[in-house]
């Protein structure tokens, strides 16, 4: 039996490629596999269909697109998700006051 040939233009949901910038290995996550990887790396909670909702209004983790695929980069997740979280304090007088 002859196996399928591989089309190596369309990426698994969770592929791996290396950076050509610094050699660095980054993850490409759908959009179910971004909001998991938000929650057990970052411990930021943020449901798939708000992902999509981000994508829309602005304020959401960068991402991109081809075709009708949206994937997210591990490691821009990875800094979004950090910046979502308080730094580390003693007691709620010592949070930054938000702006507005």
């Amino acid at each position: 039996m002859r196996k399928p040939a591989q089309n190596s233009l369309v990426a698994a949901p969770s592929a791996t490629a290396v950076s050509p910038c610094n050699g660095a290995s980054t993850r490409f996550l759908d959009q179910i596999l971004a909001s998991r990887f938000l929650w057990e790396e970052c411990g930021v909670k943020v449901a798939p269909m708000t992902l999509k909702k981000l994508r829309c209004v602005g304020g959401g983790p960068p991402f991109r697109k081809a075709f009708r695929r949206v994937t997210y980069e591990s490691d821009a997740l990875k800094f979004w998700g950090d910046c979502q979280r308080s730094p580390i304090v003693t007691n709620t007088g010592e949070l930054p006051r938000g702006g507005g």
